[in-house]
């Protein structure tokens, strides 16, 4: 992936801190907030940009199955 000028506004996904005893409804309402853009952010460093295909699984199932972890 190339880097590019936007990764200086890109959201660090290791710097995030998500209460683990909130409802699942309100971790994902708290990642969103956190991470801003959850297609597009940092991984130590290293910018990620996140897309799927038609027949995969959707954003949402994707959120759900890493928050319930």
């Amino acid at each position: 992936m190339e880097e590019n000028s936007t990764a200086i506004e890109l959201v660090e996904l290791t710097t995030l801190n998500i209460d683990c005893t909130l409802s699942v409804k309100e971790r994902k309402k708290e990642f969103l907030k956190q991470i801003k853009n959850p297609g597009h952010f940092l991984v130590d460093g290293i910018e990620v940009e996140v897309n799927f295909s038609s027949d995969s699984l959707t954003l949402k199932n994707c959120l759900e199955k890493y928050l319930k972890n």
